[in-house]
Formats: C-alpha cells, structure tokens, sequence
C-alpha cells in the first residue's frame, strides 16, 4: 500500500502544499530537506508520511515520524517542524486530513461502548499506520483521478479513515475531539 500511495503523491502532489478536489485532503512534497524550521497552527487533523520523514516539535516534546506513520493533532496546535529527508529523485511526500468533529462523535456512537478510555492525551502524537488504514486512504487518494467519483464516494472512504483512527492507536485522542 505504501508503494502505491508514494506513486499517487509523486504524480499529484506538484508543488509544496497542493489542495485537493476533496475539500479536507491537502498534498504536501518537498525536494530538500528543511533549512529550518516551520512554524505552523495545526487544526485536528491527520496526516501520513509515504515517503521521508519529519520532525515535529510541540512545546517540549518532539516528535519524529517516518514513512507509514501517522500524526494526529487534537486541537489546534502551535507545532514546528521540518522534513528530514528529501531529495528531488525520492522526496517527502505526505497528506493530511482535516477532523470534522461532528463526523468523528456521529462515527463514535456507532461503535460499540466496551473500549476503556485512557486518560487525557497531550493533542498529538505519531503511530505506525495499520494496513486497513494506509489501504483507505490510498483508495481516497486514488479518487483523485477520476474526479466524477469524489462527490458520492469520498464521504464513504473518509468514513471508514475515521472508524479506523477511533478503533487505532490513537482512539483516546480522537474520541476527545468527538466529546467536545
């Protein structure tokens, strides 16, 4: 899956930040690494590194993620960051996703109550992306090329991302943007 989706992001990632038909998925490539660091609000989101890597610093805690990981941010956060490793033969390629809370607790009463909450999150972290959830957001980004497709079917494939961000890793984090 990872092959594929750095396959569909050489081809419609073109430039530095690249928003997309579907309204909450943006592209992101660079062909050299960082020179230093940028600053940025990050809303809750998702995003997923298909190839490179990146740092992330948020207050005190720094974050590193690679290529098949996943970031989620809970709230909007003040994060630094730079790309690792890039060059314009393999460069650092990866999406990100925009929450919608309202999706994310309609998904969350349909899931079965017998999950623990473990306490409060910090509003970020990095986890190793499943294959289930790497294989939904290829096909999302796969409806890239053929943009018919994306009205009746992106909903379905953003659907199935979230019911696997609230039974991954990461559920506590993202069942807290769902409560508020």
């Amino acid at each position: 899956m990872l092959g594929e989706l750095q396959g569909l992001l050489k081809r419609h990632a073109a430039g530095p930040l690249i928003s997309t038909q579907i309204p909450e998925l943006t592209l992101m490539r660079a062909d050299a690494v960082s020179t230093c660091m940028v600053a940025a609000v990050y809303p809750p989101m998702v995003c997923i590194i298909a190839q490179g890597n990146k740092q992330v610093t948020v207050g005190n805690a720094t974050l590193n993620y690679d290529a098949g990981d996943y970031l989620v941010t809970s709230v909007d956060l003040p994060v630094s960051g730079w790309v690792k490793s890039a060059t314009p033969k393999r460069p650092y390629l990866a999406l990100g996703l925009e929450l919608d809370p309202k999706l994310l607790a309609t998904i969350l009463l349909e899931l079965p109550k017998s999950r623990k909450e473990t306490g409060l999150s910090r509003g970020i972290a990095v986890s190793p992306g499943s294959p289930e959830l790497l294989e939904a957001f290829v096909r999302l980004v796969r409806l890239l090329d053929s943009p018919a497709d994306i009205v009746p079917l992106a909903p379905l494939v953003v659907r199935e991302i979230y019911y696997r961000l609230l039974t991954g890793e990461q559920a506590t984090m993202l069942r807290q943007i769902a409560l508020q």
